[in-house]
């Protein structure tokens, strides 16, 4: 009998392949670390949803420089009432991501995390980690994602793609999986975090965001 284990209670199985989604400069990222943060210390995600038990993260980011990556962990971190390095070696920041549709690149960063043993792995965003792979192409892009949930998943780890949505989102529209650019993502992944803005950023600091 297989039971399903909750990371994130409502929001993320243990060993189901997972996706954040949502347009471009939607805080993808922002809401990813906020997963991250709490499921590497055990504090409610978004403030709302129940974490049961720590784990370790890997964060691996391609489009975030360093310092910024780092900025927003530590601010997600203090807007939950601790320091990022109180987390020790629970969260992991990485910044090399791999190629998803190359076995042997893959094995070599699944042993490069091994040290760290994450439990979740974080990889933002899908479209710098695709290399020759064509995302029109159901079947190479089926492969790439097939490869890296295997490999990774092999050493015990939940993989989340950050993704993006296409151009036919409008502000004020719920996403939905028809909104999700290029193909394969919405046949493999099995659970979602879709967001969308609830009407246009006003640039005043203020982000109304619609989540699925």
């Amino acid at each position: 009998v297989y039971e399903t284990v909750e990371l994130i209670e409502g929001v993320l199985a243990q060993g189901e392949p997972a996706a954040v989604a949502g347009p471009s400069k939607s805080l993808k990222t922002s809401f990813s670390m906020d997963a991250a943060v709490s499921l590497a210390s055990g504090k409610p995600f978004l403030g709302q949803f129940r974490v049961p038990n720590r784990v370790r993260v890997a964060f691996v980011s391609g489009e975030s420089g360093r310092p910024s990556l780092q900025s927003l962990a530590r601010r997600v971190c203090r807007s939950k009432g601790f320091t990022l390095a109180s987390l020790e070696d629970r969260l992991n920041l990485c910044f090399d991501l791999p190629t998803l549709s190359d076995p042997a690149i893959m094995a070599d960063f699944a042993e490069g995390l091994s040290a760290t043993r994450p439990d979740v792995v974080f990889l933002d965003p899908l479209y710098l980690s695709l290399g020759s792979t064509d995302p029109r192409n159901l079947f190479e892009m089926g492969n790439a994602l097939r490869v890296a949930s295997e490999i990774l998943g092999a050493g015990g780890a939940t993989v989340v793609i950050c993704h993006h949505a296409n151009r036919q989102l409008a502000p004020g529209e719920a996403m939905d999986l028809r909104h999700l650019a290029f193909t394969g993502l919405e046949q493999y992944v099995r659970q979602w975090l879709l967001i969308a803005r609830a009407e246009a950023y006003q640039d005043d600091g203020d982000h109304e965001m619609i989540l699925r």
